[in-house]
């Protein structure tokens, strides 16, 4: 066991005999980290205002396009639908085209995808415009996490990953507190802002050092890490730690999705789709598509409730933030977890009390406490988190194999719930909670049990040690290749087919459930959390007296604006998210839509989000981060303007379905590309800045759904694209990617451009070549490679938090926030402004937080309020429905749901993309991602489809059951989330992998 604890934390580049002086580990903010992080948290910020923007211009919308229930719930989950599109695609198109172009891609779909909606006179152009938004939303979930946690150092990774969820969540407030006062139009085209101000800074922001070093482009890579962590710094020890670890991966297949049904990739890819799945199922996309709707239901006023939510969700993200560096991923995730369990669960009471006529006027209050807990809870930790360790815990070479598929199930979930959120609704608004809350509780024993702590260690690290040891499997498949007697060469290779999958079935389940049997103390023994995830796994270059050589973590034009590419993106996404609530009125009564149609409408964005998820790791793995973000900006672009000019419900979904791809994509390469190019001690602030512009633009979407016309808050969304595509001209991509790929030379360009081109690099840049190298004796990135034994630990925790992050009832606050604070009788444009601002500070105070108190412990503070937030909702609509302290219970509502948004953006929000960026080793991280990502959009449409008919069947049950998912979230954090801060990526993903030599 010693042995083993010595292995993790002894370094993966050992580089000998280069004398001398005397280097050391910088790890300070530069320029061009700040505007990589931007970059990214300008993706956030559109991420959280297409996400934002359903709940207040629901009823406009409608409205004015004449749109049924059912027209709007498709035009809700078009999101879902394009969500699931992008998260298909978001890895491989992060990996192919690199990090900075996808934000280029991303800002296409962003813009057409807002105009598309702000000028949509038929429904299927709202559709549309919906569906790009979530295509991009799909692909800025995975890239905005990943490039955030490779571009940032481990111990700022935690705290810049939160700051750009944080952005995510002021997205998603800014539609909640704008939207009821905004024409549904002009609130759409204000969605495109993010977009306009990422565009420029694209220009100067590099590429992902981590993907750079990926496809060899080596002295990008050094350009990149240079640029990023300062000119005057030596970044040799954290280039050579990449490099070695990117070498490493070499040997690995490279992009096949089968390849991550291997048992090393087991764990990470548990972690992914677990985190997804549970996520997006526990509710989120219920509550963000539909918070309007609930907030009538529950009998309070939609824009007192989306306003108070928009508030509630800011301060949470911006608390999660502060948090995620100095308690951890695992940490905030259980606190979200439990926050969100609690909070749906008193959301179930709140309904339940409604029907049963008891508490009377208290129900309302209580609904919009729950409200405010569950959303809370889900900014503290479950939003973001999840991304994050989805993007931390997969191998490069399985990266974008790995996020498609997380991302595809993320949004597959995300869809479900979002389409049959108003039936659910209807069938029983109190079961509806309670569901949520349970899935949320399963979401804290997941996170508690499954997912790692990867505060302060590299991704490298991460990923080798929930992979295991990658060297070891690659020396014991030479001496079986040696051993085995000359055949066929086509016959050998499906003989080595068959052995290679019928290992990993046979090993993935049992291995599973021993990773489920393991407390917390089994973890810390084996070097994954305890004292070893603050020590570095890969050391740097030493002198002659073995002392670390120096890194570069400087903040650098080239970084700043890499991170606003990404940031712009997740502001797309958020965006997105939060479009459907403060347009949902508008939009039912324009389009005549029924509410099974408006849950379409919801949900559909999780339908593209699952398609998205699937292709995600694909695409980035293939095109590269920076030409996945330019194919986001497509979906989204079109999906906006397929909704903006909507005059049938067909438009208005295949709008939102753009959109959901897009945000899916986004989900996987927005991590990823962050990661990839952030110093590691800056890592977790970007990463969590990119994170936040999610909920920031969702917060967007509500201010300016609740006053803009929803066509008009479509084309809004159109303007985060506009501002990507100007930036993503100056980005340099992901070095990682670069290094994956053998382009060595663009790789140390690009790293040299991130880190400064003072700084040296050289010790970053071999880092990362030498990981790199050593993963290259793996699969090449193929899904069945994310499924092997060493890669399970990674992947439980990126599924994982995925999972229990979107189970918790996100989306059902930020997608129908009106709705809840309507239901529980509080004005829903007083909450809805309320839950905007909140959610804009706390994401403040979790930037703040996340690289001081780590990614872990701001998750369970994160889980925790999410939990009693969920539940102080549900009991609210309890008595509500018991007419039980009647008037008292829409403030009771208004706490539970602004304590929710809260504690949510404090982390739940972004914190789990930034693991997800962190823990996934390059050879993996297209496939991890991917697959966290689907897992993700999968549960949000699981959530944001069923949040509606959950709300009718039981507005306090619905809140219950995310209140007990948000409790198993808890649980999960506690169990498995390792902490990252202050690592590399490259010491995270050797320290998850069990390293990769």
């Amino acid at each position: 066991m010693e042995e083993e604890g010595a292995t993790v934390t002894q370094s993966l580049l050992v580089r000998r005999g280069h004398g001398g002086g005397q280097l050391q580990t910088g790890s300070s903010v530069t320029t061009t980290l700040v505007l990589s992080t931007f970059v990214a948290a300008c993706i956030s910020f559109g991420f959280g205002c297409v996400m934002g923007y359903s709940s207040p211009t629901q009823s406009a919308i409608m409205e004015d396009l004449d749109l049924s229930v059912a027209e709007f719930s498709l035009f809700g989950s078009m999101l879902n639908i394009g969500s699931i599109l992008g998260a298909l695609v978001s890895g491989r198109a992060t990996d192919l085209l690199g990090r900075k172009c996808t934000m280029w891609v991303l800002n296409l779909f962003y813009v057409v995808g807002w105009f598309a909606i702000a000028f949509a006179k038929v429904p299927w152009l709202l559709d549309l415009g919906r569906l790009l938004l979530g295509f991009r939303n799909g692909i800025a979930g995975y890239l905005v996490p990943v490039y955030v946690a490779e571009i940032t150092p481990k111990n700022l990774r935690g705290r810049f990953s939160g700051l750009v969820q944080t952005m995510g969540v002021i997205g998603l407030s800014m539609m909640y507190i704008i939207g009821p006062f905004i024409n549904w139009r002009i609130l759409a085209l204000i969605g495109i802002i993010p977009s306009l101000l990422q565009l420029p800074l694209l220009f100067f922001i590099p590429e992902s050092p981590r993907w750079l070093a990926k496809v060899g482009r080596e002295k990008e890579f050094e350009k990149a890490l240079l640029s990023l962590r300062g000119e005057k710094v030596n970044i040799f020890a954290e280039a050579t730690a990449i490099k070695d670890y990117t070498e490493s991966l070499k040997s690995f297949s490279w992009g096949g999705i089968l390849d991550l049904f291997q048992r090393k990739y087991a764990h990470p890819l548990i972690i992914g789709i677990g985190l997804m799945a549970l996520q997006h199922s526990g509710g989120a996309n219920a509550y963000a598509y539909y918070s309007g709707v609930i907030f009538v239901s529950a009998g309070l006023s939609k824009y007192i409730g989306l306003s108070t939510l928009a508030v509630v969700e800011i301060l949470m993200s911006l608390l999660g933030t502060s948090l995620i560096d100095k308690f951890g991923r695992r940490s905030l995730l259980l606190v979200s977890s439990c926050g969100l369990c609690f909070g749906s669960f008193l959301t179930g009471i709140s309904f339940l009390l409604q029907d049963y006529n008891w508490w009377g006027d208290g129900t309302p209050i209580l609904a919009l406490i729950s409200i405010w807990l569950y959303m809370g809870s889900y900014q503290v930790g479950m939003e973001g988190i999840l991304w994050i360790i989805v993007a931390e815990i997969f191998p490069i070479n399985i990266k974008g194999a790995a996020g498609s598929i997380s991302s595809l199930i993320g949004h597959v979930c995300s869809w479900i719930v979002s389409y049959n959120f108003n039936f659910l609704f209807q069938w029983s608004s109190a079961g509806t909670f309670f569901i949520f809350s349970a899935i949320c509780g399963l979401n804290a024993i997941f996170a508690a049990k499954m997912v790692p702590e990867t505060k302060g260690r590299t991704l490298e690290e991460i990923q080798a040690s929930v992979t295991r040891n990658l060297k070891q499997d690659h020396a014991k498949s030479i001496q079986i290749s040696e051993e085995r007697p000359k055949m066929n060469s086509r016959y050998e290779l499906w003989l080595l087919r068959y052995e290679h999958y019928r290992i990993s079935v046979s090993t993935f389940l049992p291995f599973f459930f021993v990773l489920l049997s393991r407390g917390t103390k089994d973890m810390e023994g084996e070097g994954i959390e305890g004292g070893s995830a603050t020590e570095p796994l890969i050391v740097s270059s030493c002198n002659g007296d073995g002392v670390p050589s120096r890194k570069s973590s400087a903040i650098t034009i080239s970084l700043v604006l890499g991170i606003t590419v990404a940031a712009c993106a997740s502001s797309n996404c958020g965006y997105s998210g939060g479009y459907s609530s403060p347009a949902e009125s508008g939009i039912i009564d324009e389009l005549g839509l029924s509410v099974a149609e408006y849950s379409v409408f919801g949900s559909i964005l999780t339908i593209g989000g699952m398609a998205g998820a699937i292709a995600s790791g694909r695409i980035s793995d293939f095109f590269g981060h920076k030409i996945t973000f330019w194919i986001l900006n497509i979906f989204y672009i079109m999906g906006w303007l397929a909704i903006a000019f909507s005059k049938k419900a067909w438009s208005l979904y295949l709008g939102r379905l753009s959109l959901g791809f897009g945000t899916a994509v986004f989900n996987y390469v927005g991590p990823v590309y962050v990661a990839d190019i952030t110093p590691k001690n800056l890592r977790g602030g970007f990463s969590s800045l990119v994170q936040a512009m999610t909920i920031c633009s969702i917060s967007v979407a509500y201010f300016v759904g609740s006053i803009t016309y929803w066509r008009i808050l479509a084309l809004i969304g159109v303007i985060p694209c506009l501002i990507q595509v100007l930036c993503l001209f100056f980005v340099p991509e992901s070095p990682r990617w670069l290094a994956k790929n053998g382009r060595d030379n663009e790789f140390k360009t690009s790293l040299q451009c991130l880190r400064g081109m003072s700084a040296d690099i050289s010790q970053e840049a071999a880092e990362i070549q030498d990981y790199t190298q050593n993963l290259q004796h793996s699969s090449e990135d193929k899904i069945l490679d994310v499924f092997s034994s060493k890669y399970t630990h990674s992947v439980i925790v990126g599924v994982g938090l995925m999972l229990l992050q979107q189970l918790g009832g996100y989306k059902g606050f930020a997608y129908y926030a009106n709705s809840i604070f309507d239901l529980a009788g509080f004005p829903s444009t007083i909450g809805i402004i309320a839950v905007a601002v909140t959610q804009i500070v706390m994401n403040i105070l979790g930037i703040l937080l996340i690289d001081s108190s780590g990614r872990r412990p701001l998750l369970m503070v994160s889980a925790v309020g999410t939990f009693f937030g969920c539940f102080l909702t549900g009991v609210s609509f309890l008595l509500q429905d018991l007419h039980w302290l009647e008037k008292i219970t829409p403030f009771i509502a208004l706490i539970g749901i602004l304590m929710y948004m809260a504690f949510y953006s404090l982390g739940m929000s972004g914190i789990p993309w930034i693991i997800m960026s962190e823990i996934f080793p390059v050879n993996i991280k297209g496939s991890a991602g991917s697959l966290c990502n689907m897992v993700n959009w999968f549960c949000s449409w699981v959530v944001s489809y069923t949040f509606n008919f959950l709300l009718q069947w039981s507005s306090a049950g619905t809140f219950f059951i995310f209140s007990s998912i948000s409790g198993l979230a808890i649980i999960f954090i506690v169990k498995l989330v390792p902490e990252t801060k202050g690592r590399t990526l490259e010491e995270i993903q050797a320290s998850m992998t069990g390293g990769a030599r």
